[in-house]
């Protein structure tokens, strides 16, 4: 039994020093290249990489550095004042960074709404020359980018190496330099099937896939069957 004396001090000493846990400290970046989003802060809206964590940075010739994100996943492009130039840059498609066409490439930032917008920038230089100001934007190919509003995305395939836009406003052509190159009347789904009519439509995930119908007279044979003409 701890005398009563003993148990005052105790008291006293737990108050005067509180036993404290160990913080772990995020590694940035881990031992996989990744970084953690408490290696950044915000600071003026703009956010950056904790001055302590500067030094890790591996700038190319031009002066930036991509980072990858863990959770949540997004990659980021950083000056060398560790600033990030360039958020949540689009890298999943096969056309998108670092493979894309022509050197643009897409990304993606919240607007004044909240609500995500899209844009372009030029992967070498990390320059934005489309800003995030659409719901959709396709990948850039054979020199131009279209962009619209209040639209929904299809595609072809599940990877959407092929999409189309329908219905919204705003939709824009651009060149490479940022340039409009046209405006374009909004797409109805009837139209997207060169054949005609009106395509099938399922959904995987987030994603709506279309399957146009086959052209009269063509006969859809399963795998296996065999022709009997």
């Amino acid at each position: 039994m701890i005398p009563k004396t003993h148990t005052i001090w105790i008291a006293i000493l737990l108050v005067a020093f509180p036993i404290s846990h160990p913080v772990v400290a995020a590694s940035c970046p881990d031992r996989n290249g990744e970084w953690s989003a408490k290696c950044f802060e915000t600071k003026d809206d703009q956010r950056r990489v904790k001055k302590a964590h500067r030094k890790r940075l591996q700038f190319d010739r031009n002066g930036y550095e991509t980072l990858r994100i863990k959770f949540p996943v997004e990659l980021v492009a950083v000056n060398r004042q560790g600033m990030v130039v360039v958020p949540n840059i689009y890298f999943w498609s096969d056309f998108d960074y670092p493979n894309d066409q022509g050197g643009i490439s897409r990304f993606s930032a919240p607007s004044d709404s909240g609500r995500s917008k899209c844009g372009y920038f030029i992967d070498s230089t990390f320059t934005v020359i489309v800003p995030a100001a659409y719901d959709n934007c396709t990948t850039f190919l054979e020199g131009a980018g279209m962009v619209c509003n209040n639209c929904i995305r299809y595609c072809f395939d599940p990877d959407c190496h092929d999409e189309r836009f329908i219905g919204g406003e705003d939709r824009l052509v651009f060149d490479a330099g940022g340039r409009l190159l046209r405006k374009a009347e909004p797409l109805r789904l009837e139209e997207v099937c060169e054949e005609g009519g009106t395509p099938n439509v399922r959904i995987e995930g987030a994603t709506r896939i279309m399957t146009c119908p086959s052209p009269p007279g063509m006969q859809v044979l399963l795998p296996g069957t065999i022709r009997s003409d």
